[in-house]
């Protein structure tokens, strides 16, 4: 069985769990129910994001799947901002192990218990993920789990972003608002100011686009170029295919004045993923209105 040891996960109990997370995250988590698990973040003050996770119920806990890199610095702040809530935190990554299904013969509608030990959880990203499987039973082995290589091919290919892909870029730039993690009906939250005003004026500036080229793309950051302007840099990649975060008005003017765009010197095609169009077409709009 294929598990993904990149990821952590974090435990949260007590009776305020649910308002304590509400007060900070951009997802409202009084929708968190034992049918449905919700993709969420932890923004800057500024509308950055800083973390990224996903939330699933399981009896009076809320569990949170997070980048195993990121769990310290996240249980760190979690502490800081718990004052006097009666909210207990802790890493229960040792109780949990994470893995995929991309092409289950039965899929989950959002989450549910298949088997003693295993939650199964529909990716709250985009239904085409596939699933994500959570075993409570270390000796416990499912069949059918995607390989990691096998999972971020699927991932890429659907234009999806993962969590290191997204760190300190706005969340509305990165897309969390089409990808589900971000109400705009909730209270406040850190960094809803900037969240909201880019919601309500309209204002969408970058995306993730879909990246193929040649052979192997090059390292994480590398900036995509047309002629000499830079469009936006590389984030993930898997062979020859990745994603980069580019701005919506530089790819627009060299896709009309046909400028080849190139990484590294090298020609790549750009695809904008279907979760991406309305946002794009948001962009155009606007700029049809100027």
């Amino acid at each position: 069985m294929h598990t993904d040891t990149t990821r952590a996960l974090l435990e949260i109990t007590g009776e305020d769990g649910v308002s304590f997370l509400q007060g900070l995250l951009t997802q409202d988590v009084t929708h968190l129910k034992p049918e449905r698990a919700l993709y969420a973040a932890l923004l800057s003050p500024q509308g950055k994001v800083q973390h990224d996770f996903f939330l699933f119920a399981q009896g009076d806990a809320i569990l949170m799947d997070i980048a195993a890199a990121q769990k310290d610095t996240l249980l760190k702040k979690f502490s800081m901002y718990k004052l006097r809530a009666k909210v207990a935190l802790r890493d229960a990554s040792a109780d949990w192990r994470v893995a995929y299904r991309t092409r289950a013969e039965h899929p989950a509608v959002g989450h549910c218990t298949a088997k003693k030990g295993v939650v199964l959880v529909t990716d709250p990203r985009a239904a085409e993920l596939g699933e994500r499987l959570y075993l409570h039973d270390a000796q416990l082995s499912v069949k059918n789990t995607a390989s990691m290589d096998a999972y971020h091919q699927h991932r890429i290919a659907l234009g999806v972003p993962d969590s290191t892909d997204i760190l300190d870029d706005v969340a509305m730039d990165a897309g969390l608002d089409a990808l589900g993690a971000i109400s705009f009906t909730k209270g406040c939250y850190v960094g809803q100011e900037v969240t909201a005003r880019m919601h309500y004026k309209n204002i969408a500036r970058k995306g993730f686009y879909g990246v193929q080229g040649e052979t192997r793309l090059p390292a994480f950051g590398t900036p995509l170029m047309a002629g000499s302007v830079t469009l936006g840099t590389l984030r993930g990649s898997q062979g020859a295919c990745g994603l980069a975060l580019l701005k919506f008005e530089e790819v627009e003017a060299a896709l009309r004045a046909g400028t080849p765009i190139t990484v590294d010197n090298m020609p790549v095609a750009l695809k904008p993923p279907a979760w991406l169009q309305p946002k794009l077409a948001q962009f155009r709009a606007a700029r049809e209105n100027q």
